[in-house]
């Protein structure tokens, strides 16, 4: 019932705004092109010279986003992709030169469609179904995807491709409240995984965010449910809140975050599991012309592994933390 009415709700979005879309057709397009070089030398901190490890090269990557607005309340957003963190030197023929020369079947210049979302703006608040950036986070401070000190914050969104709909409520400013259904992997349909169709293997994810803006900053909270049924016999089910502040006085910056996880696993012929997680995330800095200097901390819950069926450090300790070191208790 629960996919009968995601679906449901998405075909009737659509259908309500097909008779506008053979109207003219707005576009727009915008896109980047970014060349990185790289110089390596010695990150195992190797004492003998002969196990250094050397490295220099280039990778580069082009993006394109179009914009098709059939109507002021429909917009369909596309984004291609090519050469994501390729480096120059590779994959330089073309794809049938390429693929003669014996190359991979996975040609690297072909363009990836990574982002492809609607836009439904109604009378009960905006939508947005499709393939898009997405993510969990309060303001993407913590966890997969967590960005450095002064990054952009984003609620709801940590620059990870997800298929989800988004309902934006029509709450009076300066509130923002958002309701949304995540589809993190679906196995159900897929033989190698599921032979006989029967047993459910798939992981969901509903959230919701309110956040409210003042005149230097925004104070929100996330809420999102995890429900993940991915491995045949085994079901997970947990919870997370994340209040998070962000401040801004002039070129000085603030952002802070806490992020709480609790929940169960229960495994058939084994005993349940019980998950809680505690993270605290700060970071302050200072924007001066074309540079900025900050300072960034984050202090996660560890657990002694003493009890099998207690896991006490759920909360996951991020990818991006270049300027600190991080401590676990």
């Amino acid at each position: 019932m629960k996919k009968l009415f995601v679906i449901a709700l998405g075909v009737l979005l659509v259908v309500a705004f097909t008779a506008t879309s053979y109207a003219a057709t707005k576009t727009s397009f915008s896109g980047a092109y970014r060349v990185r070089g790289y110089y390596l030398n010695n990150q195992a901190l190797q004492t003998d010279s002969d196990l250094e490890n050397k490295a220099s090269f280039f990778n580069h990557r082009f993006r394109l986003a179009m914009t098709f607005m059939p109507s002021d309340k429909l917009s369909l957003h596309v984004n291609l992709q090519v050469w994501e963190n390729n480096k120059w030197g590779q994959d330089t023929t073309g794809a049938a030169e390429f693929a003669r020369l014996g190359g991979p079947t996975n040609y690297a210049g072909a363009p990836e469609v990574y982002r492809v979302f609607m836009a439904i703006k109604t009378s009960i608040g905006m939508f947005r179904i499709g393939r898009m950036s997405a993510g969990i986070a309060g303001i993407g401070l913590h966890g997969y995807g967590a960005s450095p000190v002064g990054a952009d914050r984003a609620p709801m969104d940590s620059e990870q491709p997800f298929d989800r709909i988004l309902w934006y409520l029509p709450v009076p400013q300066p509130f923002l409240a958002v309701i949304g259904y995540n589809k993190f992997f679906e196995l159900d349909s897929d033989p190698a995984f599921n032979v006989t169709n029967e047993q459910e293997q798939d992981y969901d994810v509903p959230q919701a965010l309110l956040l409210y803006r003042f005149s230097t900053g925004t104070a929100n909270v996330a809420y999102a449910y995890y429900r993940n049924r991915m491995t045949a016999g085994s079901k997970q089910d947990w919870h997370r809140i994340i209040p998070a502040l962000s401040i801004k006085f002039g070129p000085v910056f603030f952002n802070a975050e806490v992020d709480y996880r609790t929940g169960k696993t229960k495994t058939t012929g084994a005993a349940d599991v019980d998950h809680t997680g505690l993270g605290v995330y700060l970071d302050v800095g200072y924007k001066y012309g074309p540079g900025e200097i900050g300072a960034l901390y984050a202090w996660f819950k560890g657990d002694d592994g003493s009890d099998a069926t207690s896991d006490e450090d759920f909360t996951t300790s991020g990818v991006d933390y270049y300027p600190l070191v991080l401590f676990q208790d």
